[in-house]
């Protein structure tokens, strides 16, 4: 999105998650962001509430406005300059957020593993979901991430040249603000009969933008994506790790199912998957 209004990073908060904000904390600072705090809850089927007078209703919504008041104390004691702002909303999180991400420069979110159990029942799985439908980069940080040892190099995985303009504008964009090197990988699963035209046109299109982003220092490679499994994912040594996402529907289930999954459910780094035509 081309305006001049401020940037906004969004950050799906469903819980205590302090890597959630510290991500954005350092995301928005970086990109002179404005942090924009969301909670969706729900309230689960009951009649407890009408037989002893109980407003469960607002006993969710005093539990979401209490989590919020938190997360924005936490990051003002962690010293952010950025703007906050929160805001609390009754509903399904994946609607509430998919429709955040129309007005968000990136939505920031956990894995769907780390929300309580409860949540995960009533709203299935909404990491799954906004990876698939948000509008803007969407970043899974899981709970383990400490910015204070986060040091590493930007790691972009591409499929195709049809999904890579989104994720390379995202991932040359990261490596720029921190000053570090850009390592592009070509995830290529196994296929004895893939066109080799598609190979040459993906290393044509990544060199060309080395070449115009003399600022940004990196290499390009061809990895095996049918297995990504925890060990792989470290020797990556990355700070940041950047997916495309594949335009076509059926292209992007086999990914989901694949290298998405197994990429955010072993990283210790932050996971950004981009839309192919994003900025």
């Amino acid at each position: 999105m081309t305006t001049n209004r401020t940037p906004r990073i969004t950050v799906g908060v469903a819980d205590k998650q302090q890597s959630l904000l510290d991500y954005a904390r350092v995301e928005a600072a970086s990109r002179r962001a404005d942090i924009r705090l969301v909670h969706a809850y729900v309230v689960p089927p009951s009649s407890m509430g009408s037989l002893y007078g109980i407003d469960i209703p607002g006993a969710y919504r005093s539990a979401g406005e209490e989590l919020l008041a938190e997360a924005a104390h936490y990051l003002a004691e962690s010293g952010t300059s950025s703007p906050v702002h929160w805001v609390l909303t009754r509903g399904l999180a994946p609607s509430v957020l998919e429709l955040e991400a129309r007005s968000a420069d990136e939505l920031v979110i956990g894995p769907d593993d780390a929300k309580p159990w409860l949540w995960r029942v009533l709203e299935g799985s909404v990491a799954r979901r906004l990876l698939e439908h948000a509008e803007c980069p969407v970043v899974v940080v899981p709970d383990s991430w400490d910015a204070h040892r986060s040091r590493g190099n930007v790691v972009l995985m591409l499929d195709s040249p049809a999904s890579a303009h989104g994720p390379l504008q995202y991932a040359f964009a990261a490596a720029a603000r921190r000053d570090v090197t850009l390592k592009v990988l070509h995830v290529a699963p196994h296929r004895p009969n893939r066109p080799q035209a598609d190979e040459l046109a993906l290393f044509e299109l990544v060199d060309s933008w080395f070449s115009s982003h003399a600022e940004v220092h990196g290499a390009y490679e061809v990895a095996s994506g049918d297995v990504m499994t925890e060990t792989a994912v470290a020797e990556l040594d990355a700070e940041l790790l950047v997916l495309g996402r594949p335009s076509q529907r059926l292209v992007w289930s086999f990914m989901m199912d694949t290298l998405v999954q197994q990429v955010v459910a072993h990283a210790d780094c932050p996971v950004a998957v981009v839309p192919p035509r994003w900025h």
